[in-house]
């Protein structure tokens, strides 16, 4: 079975749906600048913003005098970041950016071949991460991919609607996956800016906000809450890490008053590939979704650029398995797409 096939069957039997809500977008604000990307998921997720960043690192062969060498590129909302963009006695370090600066990639490589990159992209509500180390003995990758964005809901049906939303992904783990070396985290934190959007289930306010994490090294099942509580988020997964094609999802249903209401969302991948000889692929699909909108429901984006640019039109039902394997082919990894920022990387050596 292939893990398109497992995706479809997995997010079917969720009735989660990755189609295009209606909406009455309006055209892409500039997207506002931010020192950084690169820290911990955790560290960012706090602030939600609209932004969309990567930064990727590797590592390879010992230089002269052991010193360490890689490379290491990080790049937010169109900027590049330049004090974490460079490299260390040899290796590549290259960002990449497109939709104004909503869409970014970087890829890094070093001396040992290992190679490391990610884009991040509120166009396609999207994050993804590749990390491959094929050398024996040496070299380790790392990606950071996150988006955030500020939706603002219409509901003009005179009672309160329940939406699920949430996160899907899949991926692989090739040669040496071994839980804390080789792994991938992704994040779910969401707040309700306005107050006024509870989680359904619980009817907790997600005022503050409420978080999910689930590891991918062997199991995904680990939660973390700050508002709500194991009743308002459901983390589903399929496959085996250690020996296959794997996937899930993080995702929950929140009710949305009438009149306007708003919801900020992060959505984070944190990519480690530390084994040797190992390929680490989250490269395919990872997507944050809503499910179809109902008739008097409509919602507008910080960044004007949300869901943009995804084609299919919203649905009735859960699709079956054969139009979500389309769905997702439709989903392809964009990094080599993006338009390439000029200029060479500033080479540093790493401390």
């Amino acid at each position: 079975m292939t893990i398109r096939t497992l995706l479809a069957a997995a997010v079917a039997g969720t009735a989660f749906i990755a189609a295009m809500p209606a909406s009455a977008q309006s055209g892409p604000t500039a997207p506002p600048a931010y020192n950084s990307c690169v820290g911990s998921a955790n560290g960012n997720i706090v602030a939600v913003n609209p932004r969309s960043c990567v930064a990727s690192s590797v590592s390879g062969f010992p230089g002269g005098g052991g010193q360490i060498t890689g490379a290491r590129a990080s790049i937010i909302n169109g900027r590049e970041d330049v004090p974490n963009t460079g490299v260390s006695e040899a290796g590549t370090a290259s960002t990449s950016w497109s939709d104004n600066g909503w869409t970014n990639g970087t890829i890094t490589t070093s001396n040992a071949s290992s190679v490391a990159r990610g884009t991040a992209s509120l166009a396609d509500g999207t994050v993804k991460a590749f990390a491959s180390n094929p050398t024996p003995n040496t070299g380790q990758g790392f990606v950071l991919s996150t988006i955030s964005d500020i939706v603002t809901f219409n509901n003009t049906t005179g009672s309160a609607i329940n939406l699920r939303i949430g996160y899907s992904f899949d991926g692989q783990f090739t040669n040496g996956q071994n839980n804390n070396f080789d792994n991938a985290n992704v994040y779910l934190a969401l707040n309700s800016p306005s107050s006024n959007i509870t989680f359904a289930n619980s009817g907790f306010g997600v005022g503050g906000y409420g978080l999910s994490r689930g590891w991918a090294d062997g199991f995904f099942d680990q939660q973390w809450f700050f508002a709500g509580n194991s009743s308002d988020f459901d983390i589903t997964s399929f496959g085996n890490p250690v020996s296959g094609p794997f996937g899930g999802g993080i995702s929950t249903l929140i009710s949305i008053p009438v009149g306007q209401s708003s919801l900020g969302f992060t959505l984070s991948l944190d990519l480690t590939c530390r084994v040797s000889g190992s390929t680490c692929d989250f490269g395919n699909t990872s997507a944050f979704n809503f499910d179809p909108l109902p008739t008097g429901l409509s919602f507008t984006s910080a960044s004007g650029t949300l869901f943009s640019g995804r084609n299919q039109q919203p649905v009735a039902g859960v699709p079956e398995p054969a139009t979500w394997a389309m769905m997702l082919m439709g989903f392809g990894f964009v990094g080599g797409a993006l338009r390439r920022r000029s200029g060479a990387a500033t080479r540093i050596r790493f401390a």
